[in-house]
Parts: C-alpha cells; structure tokens; sequence
C-alpha cells in the first residue's frame, strides 16, 4: 500500500476500534517545566550570581530553590555578624602577636 492509499484506508475506518492499532500506553513526564516571570533589574542581579557560580541561570535558580526548600536559606543578618565576630577576633589576635 502507498502512503496515500493506508492514509485513505485510516480515514475510512477511523471509527472502527478494531482497526485503531496498538494501544499506547500514558508515559508521564520525566520533569516539570516551571516559567518564572523576572523583571529586567532580576535578571540583570541573577545571571552575573549565576555565572559566578558557573551555572546557567536555570540551574542556578534550581540549586537555590531546592535549598530555599530545604531550609538551607542563607540568613544574612547571621552571616554578618559572624563575619564581624570572626574580624574581632582576628583583631584580638594581632595584637596579642605584637
């Protein structure tokens, strides 16, 4: 049979059940797609961060997402006290050197 001719023969019996052919079954998606809107001032603070990690945006904002989730969220207050804490002592110890 020609491609035309088996296109004429499906059309003709497009509602026999019969002759509809293997049965396909349903394959969920292997991912989820996810759209996220940014502004023009977003994207411009997000992509230099995710080339500095070198990440493609996507990924970036995946890795930070799952951890946002996993309650690894970066506490800046915390971090800057810690780093000044950290300068203190530091300070403290080049004095006790000199």
């Amino acid at each position: 049979m020609t491609a035309a001719e088996l296109a004429e023969h499906y059309y003709a019996h497009r509602d026999d059940i019969d002759s509809a052919g293997e049965v396909v079954g349903y394959v969920p998606p292997r991912s989820a797609r996810v759209a996220v809107r940014l502004s023009f001032d977003e994207e411009r603070r997000i992509r230099p961060a995710a080339e500095a990690a070198g990440l493609p945006v996507s990924a970036f904002l995946r890795q930070v997402g799952l951890s946002a989730a996993s309650g690894g969220v970066l506490d800046i207050d915390r971090v800057r006290r810690d780093v000044n804490e950290a300068r203190s002592r530091i300070d403290d110890a080049w004095q006790a050197l000199a």
